[in-house]
């Protein structure tokens, strides 16, 4: 049996290794030059930045991405969980907002369980967040600056406006218990180590995949590989883009579902200064103005990479916005709300800057997915069902309780990988 896996990314690197461990023969195809999709490590300034995801969340050993880290020899480092002091102007505190968010996210959870239960029509999070907001104990005059904060921080977390995500669904996902860790030498060493021994050929965009009875033709500028299956990794950008053409067409109830499902935007600004000048904390949370601030919180790179770095989101619409500028015009805003925070004369100009653009990149098309108001998780299930016993499907966007993760991606293809074994057997089974 042969089988093409589109997409070097976690997820197709953990479909094409199992099930080269088991005898089948692989060929993987990738667009980029490079491993990873969207996890990737820039290391022009000699240390590895990682531009695209980075954490593990949940360091547990029920977590399959934790596991496998350990067992690839990959190493991985805590981020401390710790009070978040929220600042204004002139560094005044504002007030803690770790505890604060998590009962807000709390509260907002209920919530959800009683539209669900109650079998309301779903609407977006911004619909009831006010509401929600006034049942926790906060100073009246805070209580604008820390709803614009909040409405900001959550497009961070989300990739998506609370105008956009369902009420019914946002917290429909599951979580691993235990610290989040990130990779002090690069996210892309998974990737590598998960690849070692397979067939990777970089450079080959998929422009068509062809599906019948006798197996499936996957067409690149290079060459038609002919196989008798595949499995497919594509981003949900780039599904919902059509830049793939299926031929037939994927079965409309998939076709809707990947219409109905969200691409969220997300992207980092990642500042290296010639000192570390700010306290040495984790989180810094700002609060500049009394306007939704641009970059609502700055988080310290140094404690697992040795570098003073600080590294920052544009999340939902301000990503959509702010990464049509140059990156010079980022940079000045991102430096000009910590001066006004901490004070110019103790906030450097940036060494280096790096600045992302996940939705401009035409093999991405965004960050990660989600369930806008009108969606369901059942969309992530029905995009992971398979097509005819030929085409298969994984990525964070096909795994409804771990979707956005590189848990879920990696998940996605040990499964998607089981089930072709899975009819490999059967049809030997059949043959015999």
């Amino acid at each position: 049996m042969r089988v093409v896996v589109i997409g070097a990314g976690v997820a197709g690197m953990a479909a094409a290794r199992t099930l080269h461990h088991n005898g089948v023969e692989v060929v993987v195809l990738e667009a980029r030059q490079r491993l990873g999709g969207r996890v990737w490590t820039d290391t022009s300034l000699g240390i590895p930045v990682d531009l695209g995801a980075s954490w593990i969340h949940g360091f547990v050993p029920e977590n399959p991405i934790a596991r496998v880290a350990e067992e690839l020899g990959v190493k991985t480092c805590p981020t401390p969980l710790e009070q978040i002091l929220l600042r204004g102007p002139g560094g005044q505190v504002l007030t803690e907002v770790g505890g604060w968010m998590f009962s807000l996210m709390g509260l907002l959870s209920m919530r959800s369980a009683e539209w669900l239960r109650e079998g309301k029509k779903d609407v977006p999070v911004s619909a009831c967040v006010e509401e929600v907001f006034e049942t926790l104990s906060v100073p009246e005059d805070l209580k604008e600056r820390l709803l614009l904060w909040t409405r900001a921080t959550f497009a961070n977390y989300m990739a998506a406006e609370m105008d956009e995500v369902s009420l019914k669904y946002f917290d429909d996902d599951e979580e691993f218990p235990g610290e989040h860790r990130v990779f002090p030498e690069g996210a892309i060493q998974l990737v590598e180590r998960l690849a070692e021994g397979l067939d990777v050929r970089l450079g080959h965009a998929v422009s068509a995949v062809e599906y019948d009875g006798d197996g499936v033709r996957v067409i690149c500028a290079q060459e038609v590989f002919r196989a008798d299956a595949a499995i497919v990794t594509l981003p949900l950008g780039v599904l919902k883009a059509g830049a793939v053409t299926f031929d037939p067409p994927l079965p409309d109830w998939k076709q809707k579902a990947i219409q109905r499902l969200g691409m969220g935007s997300l992207d980092k600004v990642i500042l290296r200064f010639p000192r570390q000048w700010w306290p040495d904390e984790a989180v810094l949370a700002i609060q500049p103005t009394d306007e939704l601030p641009v970059f609502s919180s700055f988080i310290s790179l140094t404690h697992c990479f040795d570098e003073p770095m600080l590294m920052t989101f544009l999340g939902g619409q301000r990503a959509r916005v702010w990464t049509r500028r140059p990156n010079e015009e980022i940079v000045a805003r991102a430096i000009q709300d910590l001066r006004t925070v901490f004070g110019a004369e103790q906030v450097p100009d940036p060494t280096d800057v790096f600045v992302t653009r996940w939705d401009h990149d035409i093999f991405s098309r965004g960050a990660y997915s989600f369930v806008p108001a009108g969606g369901t998780p059942e969309d992530f299930e029905q995009l992971a069902k398979p097509v005819n016993d030929r085409l298969f499907f994984a990525g964070e966007a096909t795994i409804r309780p771990y979707y956005g993760t590189l848990h879920g991606a990696y998940v996605s293809g040990l499964r998607e990988a089981e089930r072709v074994l899975a009819l490999l057997t059967d049809r030997t089974a059949v043959s015999v």
